[in-house]
């Protein structure tokens, strides 16, 4: 049974600014087209709203608690009944599978709510768009929120708060939304950083999620009908030191993994022809001093990624789009990818939509990542490949739309471009969550993937024996030890038998699941690991381990070939093995 909704009392007018403010930030997490923030990622979110917090009110005390930590029943859970002002961040609004978290409900935002005794907001794309359902109609819509906040954050919430701290809100239903300043940005991301000493994740896997901007380069056609960037209008460039001084503050604090995935298209960042074209000139020397000005600014630096890339603009500009993949192979971290936005290989999908590419400008554009982003990196994976989005659901879709789709995939894989990761999902957002979806095509289409392009396309770029670097154990389901390495849309490696959780191993890879990796850890202590881990070595199996796990110790790789009685399965193992 739902909930009763809390009910908020009006906001004062305005009044004389605030001082000792106790503020408590609450993540509940954000999946937006252009900002991630689920767990080990901390979105820029909650980072300029401690900013603007200690910039309104510098004697305020500023604390950040997860939706995981309240769950779990953290010590700081007790900050909420003691907060003048809750922030609540949520956002879920791009549907995904969490590995180490999930993202808040409407109900559990009532919940805490609830024991607030002073003031609450409500923060982040959950503001605009209500609480979700998973691609059903919200079940929580903006005049509920209205109801439970005291204020809702339509623009940029850590302008409100600042606002509202300084005394300057006068009344929520008019005042207090406005986005925040090129000047307050530059302020608030530095004076925020410290908020990252509160995250549970400090200092790994903690990655902070980097803004070079907001908006989209499409915003002169309008951009993609389902997406919510182009609303943020023509986009404003963060210059580059101010986000190489975000990063210098962030890794005072200790962050070492940065990925710059604030934008629609990193490759658009403060491109040339901007709002003369769709698809502007990606600025090479702007790029590289980015990259350049993190790595020094951050010293530790151990993960630099990215996200959003735009194949049109990287189709379009096959010149200046291969200078930058280049700077990316050569300044960013091994294991990165370009998540291209194709979302349907159907030209009537294009037209419906406004969408940015097409199938023909999709292979132009992967070609080019895989020209240089195919070599392996030290820590094992390819350096930088694309991704792939495709979205069902879309206005102009047909049962031919699925048979396009697959169509294009085989070709992808026959012209050998490789691919890290392909999202399937359903339209959830801009109006769209009520679009039909042929459920039985759907996952007709899921199921081809998975079977005939993932798989074929993991084994591919990962080989038998491919030696996979810092591999975070961070769950265990039965015998079966799952990781992951620190990065964007992080691989699963399951290694089945039991490791100790929250290690980092190197793993080599030994099976294939559909979008993920089975391994053995390494090396492989051969003499002391139980027979379940034994069966996992690449064609040895429950026989063989019982004939080895008989026959130790082994000094050799000879006397393991003895026990095996297979030169072929010995070869294969030996360069996993140690003897201590």
């Amino acid at each position: 049974m739902p909930l009763p909704l809390v009910q908020r009392p009006a906001v004062a007018t305005a009044g004389a600014p605030r001082r000792g403010t106790r503020i408590v930030l609450f993540d509940g997490y954000v999946d937006e087209p252009a900002n991630f923030g689920v767990p080990p990622y901390l979105s820029p979110h909650a980072r300029y709203l401690a900013g603007a917090a200690k910039a309104a009110d510098p004697a305020s005390e500023v604390r950040y608690l997860t939706i995981d930590e309240w769950r779990r029943g953290s010590a700081k859970n007790d900050l909420v009944r003691k907060a003048d002002v809750l922030v609540m961040i949520a956002g879920a609004l791009v549907p995904g599978k969490y590995l180490r978290g999930t993202p808040v409900s409407f109900r559990e935002a009532q919940e805490i709510v609830r024991l607030v005794p002073g003031e609450t907001m409500i923060a982040g794309a959950s503001a605009l768009y209500g609480f979700g359902r998973g691609g059903g109609l919200p079940p929580a819509g903006r005049d509920e929120l209205d109801r439970v906040f005291t204020y809702r954050a339509r623009l940029h919430a850590d302008a409100m708060l600042h606002d509202v701290l300084t005394g300057a809100v006068t009344d929520r239903s008019v005042g207090g939304n406005r986005k925040r300043t090129f000047a307050e940005w530059r302020d608030w991301s530095v004076r925020g950083a410290f908020v990252v000493r509160d995250h549970p994740d400090l200092p790994q896997p903690l990655t902070a999620e980097l803004d070079t901007y907001h908006g989209c380069v499409r915003y002169v056609n309008g951009g993609c009908a389902f997406c919510m960037e182009p609303k943020e209008g023509k986009p404003q460039f963060r210059p580059v030191g101010d986000v190489v001084a975000e990063v210098a503050a962030l890794a005072a604090h200790g962050v070492e993994n940065f990925r710059v995935g604030g934008q629609a298209c990193f490759y658009s960042y403060h491109a040339k022809g901007l709002g003369e074209t769709p698809t502007p000139e990606p600025n090479p020397a702007a790029i590289e001093a980015l990259l350049r000005g993190i790595h020094k600014a951050a010293p530790r630096l151990h993960t630099l990624h990215l996200d959003n890339v735009d194949p049109a603009v990287v189709a379009a500009n096959p010149e200046a789009a291969d200078e930058v993949t280049k700077l990316v192979v050569r300044h960013m971290t091994d294991g990165n990818i370009a998540a291209f936005g194709l979302e349907s290989a159907d030209p009537a999908v294009k037209e419906a939509n406004n969408l940015n590419a097409d199938a023909e400008i999709v292979f132009q554009a992967a070609e080019i990542l895989n020209r240089h982003g195919k070599v392996r990196g030290p820590n094992g994976f390819p350096a930088f490949l694309p991704g792939l989005n495709f979205i069902a659901g879309l206005p102009g879709e047909s049962a031919a739309t699925y048979e396009m789709n697959k169509s294009f995939l085989r070709e992808y894989v026959a012209r050998g471009l490789w691919a890290r990761r392909i999202n399937i999902r359903k339209v959830v957002m801009n109006g769209m969550e009520g679009q039909h979806v042929d459920q039985r095509r759907f996952l007709d289409f899921k199921d081809f993937v998975r079977h005939e392009i993932d798989q074929p396309l993991l084994r591919a770029m990962f080989p038998p024996g491919t030696v996979l670097k810092r591999v975070l154990t961070e769950q265990r389901d039965g015998k079966t030890t799952f990781g992951r390495p620190i990065g964007t849309y992080a691989m699963l490696v399951g290694i089945p038998y039991e490791v100790p959780e929250n290690a980092w191993v190197d793993v080599a890879v030994t099976d294939y699941g559909f979008r993920s990796l089975t391994g053995v850890a390494v090396p492989f202590r051969v003499n002391k690991e139980p027979l379940k881990a034994l069966e996992a070595l690449p064609g040895v199996g429950k026989k063989r381990a019982v004939r080895l796990s008989l026959k130790r110790p082994f000094r050799s790789a000879a006397d393991v070939e003895k026990a095996l009685d297979d030169p072929a399965v010995a070869k294969q193992v030996a360069p996993l093995l140690s003897y201590e």
